[in-house]
């Protein structure tokens, strides 16, 4: 029996050519691209899934109360007193991130780098399940001096990651001065899908050391700090023992410590992270109805092409009803068509989803291969749940459509779609089409906000500015090495001006800290940003002056003065910017009241994602990073030789560093380099989308124009002209695609707000700005149906009345 339903289905595949490729590359195209998402899906749901005790590590965050803040920085004591206070704690651990400068001296002399890296606990390897390629996880940060690298790191500092490198010694340079460790671990590379994604580990005995001698970070919020819970030990018992133990270690705190499980922290969490990227999970469920979008779309298509040639098979189901076939027979052979095609869909959809990963990967910018979909049992399991299911939902309908025809009936060319059948079919073409046009949508929503967050007044001017990290190998003439550089870079044309500061805008500040007025109790105070400047930063940056006067460097006791800007004003409550200047605030630790001189008007230090911050501006000449205003306009040198006689002077003050730079546009640019992939995948689905919902258009239009050929003929005979003809056959097209943009606009419009509110700073939001997306969705979709109707339509009357 099952061999005679297979010789019916692919003849009759066959003798369709059209609709066979339509409903398989449709079905295959959805399928590819849902599971395409649903690979990205599985690759951020699995971030920190890998450590084997996972179900017992928490990162500790902090909620302040009075100033309503979350953070998951802590202080300096928080991760020991822990581990000390509260049994059911096993371990505590704390990160530092830092960057400074690498030394090494081998056979190829002495080599500098200005990396990124991390103070870790001693406890660090034994907590977490990072592999250690050589090293023992129990001792490579016991000894002070000890520094692990990953593989990465290790083959671009050395030039390779083998066992050799262990005892090699390196030298780094940051705030704590210089000294000399040695390689005691090589680490594999960070796994793709952790929030830690570290490559240099130095010991945190140093910092301690440092610490107990010379200066106190216990002030600081600067630690990531994570916990290993006990394994009968629960986090909601843990309530009321971190609630004594704040009130015994930090009784003049506001904030309340709790611990977040670390498999929330890359996605579900509101504190941020000072280790890496984070994800969203409202991105998620987004992305997850995208993928189910487009997989509607694709069955969609199937439904509507077979219920449509219900007519052409009418008499094939008659026929097969008068030889003896029972309905029931009938049904299982239209379902087992729909399964095959569905098979051989799926079957396409993987390879074509094979191919497409390192793509999207690259898209993405994120090694989502890392997690291997097809090595799932339950992905196979699901696919296969999903693939019958789909098959039974695609076939069901047309099925007993088709088996219930009258025999006698249809043998008499009697038989016609039924009303019911005709208002499914554009009911399922109208979901289609929403869809697309809420996709196509969306994303021009936003790729509208990328170029408004791009083309945005900053506030600031960062054009033609070259950013020179500062050197960290310094000796006792440091301040006037730092004179000299900016003497020499002046005296050359194309240098407009230099600028020392703690940190540059798309970039991060100094530190934060406490402020408020002398009579306010500091620790119930706002959090401030605090940057360190010189006197030429305001003016070059060319940030507006609101109330008062700048730095200035003929002056002396400037350094005990403070800048505000706007929205720190308002913070420390003074009614206007006027009204701030000669005021005395508290400042963090600072012994003394400083004096407000000046307050600035606010500028765009971060993206636009992020509100106006509250920033304190503290005079600290000769130092910092170094920011250079160029002008390429009145100079015949090109960028790259500016480049190369900047680090000639840079090279010769500083001899041992490392010249690295980079250009602020092109940082700010960074920013938003994560809201631009997105951008485009979701581009790329929604073109998808379309293009399926365009594959079924046509079928249906070929068919409708097929039924309607012998019409066409006899209208035209009868003086019909081709305009009234294109209106007959477009007509109820047209109008299902305007009933689906009038579904949609509340939708998309409702959706996209929502998105928006992520974004401190977001385009003017009107119903009109989807006035073009949805245009051209229908016109995409009318210009489908043109390639069918405008042939019927030109076509010999005589050819068509012979049709038959």
């Amino acid at each position: 029996m099952f061999q005679h339903f297979f010789v019916a289905i692919f003849r009759n595949l066959r003798k369709n050519k059209v609709f066979t490729f339509i409903n398989v590359a449709g079905l295959a195209i959805g399928l590819a691209a849902s599971l395409l998402i649903i690979q990205y899906i599985r690759f951020e749901l699995s971030f920190d899934q890998f450590h084997e005790n996972k179900k017992d590590l928490y990162r500790v965050g902090a909620q302040g109360d009075v100033r309503q803040y979350k953070t998951s920085l802590l202080y300096f004591t928080v991760a020991p007193l822990l581990e000390e206070g509260i049994p059911q704690i096993d371990k505590a651990t704390r990160l530092w991130s830092q960057k400074g400068t690498l030394s090494i001296e081998d056979e190829e002399g002495q080599r500098a780098f200005k990396e990124p890296f991390v103070y870790a606990d001693a406890n660090f390897f034994s907590m977490f399940d990072f592999l250690l390629r050589y090293g023992d996880p129990q001792q490579v940060l016991a000894n002070p001096q000890s520094v692990v690298l990953s593989e990465s790191a290790a083959t671009k500092l050395f030039g390779e990651a083998s066992q050799h490198l262990i005892g090699e010694p390196l030298t780094l340079y940051d705030l704590f001065g210089s000294r000399q460790y040695q390689i005691t671990g090589i680490a594999e590379d960070m796994p793709a899908n952790s929030h830690i994604q570290q490559d240099i580990f130095f010991s945190f005995e140093v910092v301690e050391s440092e610490q107990a001698r010379n200066w106190s970070v216990d002030y600081w919020g600067a630690f990531s700090t994570y916990a290993q819970l006990q394994p009968s030990a629960s986090p909601d018992d843990l309530s009321a023992s971190l609630a004594a133990f704040q009130e015994h270690y930090y009784p003049n705190n506001d904030a309340n410590l709790f611990l977040e499980p670390l498999t929330d922290t890359y996605l579900r969490s509101e504190l941020g992270n000072a280790l890496g990227g984070t994800g969203s999970a409202q991105l998620m469920q987004i992305f997850l109805l995208v993928a189910i979008f487009i997989m509607a779309i694709a069955w969609i298509n199937y439904i509507n092409l077979t219920t449509a040639r219900a007519t052409e098979r009418a008499k094939e189901v008659g026929i097969r009803k008068v030889v003896g076939s029972s309905r029931s027979h009938l049904i299982r052979q239209f379902l087992l068509e729909a399964l095959l095609f569905n098979v051989v869909s799926a079957i396409l959809a993987l390879t074509i989803f094979q191919l497409s990963l390192p793509i999207t990967s690259q898209l993405l910018g994120k090694d989502i291969q890392t997690v291997y979909l097809f090595g799932e049992p339950l992905f196979w399991l699901l696919f296969m749940i999903a693939l019958i299911i789909g098959s039974i939902i695609s076939g069901l309908y047309p099925a007993f459509v088709l088996s219930a025809c009258e025999p006698t009936t249809v043998l008499k060319g009697k038989f016609s779609s039924s009303r019911q059948g005709t208002l499914l079919r554009k009911g399922l073409m109208v979901l289609q089409f929403a869809a697309s046009i809420a996709l196509v949508g969306g994303t021009y929503v936003v790729f509208q906000q990328l170029s408004f967050m791009r083309s945005q007044n900053l506030g600031l001017a960062i054009e033609e500015t070259m950013i020179v990290e500062s050197p960290a190998i310094v000796d006792e003439n440091a301040e006037d090495r730092f004179t000299s550089m900016k003497t020499e870079l002046s005296r050359f044309q194309f240098v407009e001006s230099v600028v020392f500061s703690g940190n540059v805008p798309g970039k991060s500040y100094n530190y934060s800290t406490q402020a408020a007025l002398p009579d306010e109790d500091l620790n119930e105070a706002s959090s401030f940003a605090i940057l360190e400047v010189d006197a030429q930063y305001i003016p070059e940056y060319q940030i507006s002056m609101v109330a008062g006067r700048n730095y200035s460097d003929s002056l002396s006791q400037e350094n005990q003065r403070v800048l505000l800007n706007e929205t720190a004003a308002q913070s420390l409550g003074f009614e206007t910017s006027q009204a701030a200047v000669g005021q005395l605030i508290k400042v963090g630790n600072a012994e003394t009241p400083q004096e407000v001189i000046g307050v600035v008007a606010d500028y765009h230090h971060k993206s636009l994602q992020n509100p106006y911050e509250p920033i304190i501006f503290n005079f600290r000449p000769g130092s910092g990073k170094i920011s250079i205003k160029l002008n390429t306009t009145s100079s015949s040198a090109s960028v790259a030789d500016m480049t190369k006689e900047i680090k000639d002077v840079y090279l010769a003050l500083f001899p041992g560093n490392p010249f690295d730079y980079y250009f602020l546009d092109d940082q700010f640019n960074s920013l938003y380099q994560e809201d631009r992939r997105i951008g485009r995948l979701f581009a790329i689905f929604a073109i998808l989308a379309v293009l399926v919902a365009c594959l079924g258009l046509f079928g249906l239009t070929t068919f409708t124009v097929a039924q309607k050929t012998k019409e066409v003929g006899i209208r035209k005979v009868l003086g019909a002209s081709i305009v009234s003809v294109l209106r007959l056959l477009s007509r109820d097209f047209a109008v299902l695609m305007l009933i689906a943009v009038i579904i949609t606009l509340p939708v998309i419009f409702w959706a996209m707000k929502q998105w928006l509110t992520n974004y401190a700073f977001s385009i003017d939001y009107s119903i009109s700005l989807f006035i073009l997306p949805m245009s051209l969705v229908v016109l995409v979709g009318l210009i489908t149906v043109s390639t069918q109707t405008v042939r019927a339509a030109l076509a010999n009357p005589v050819d068509s009345l012979r049709y038959e």
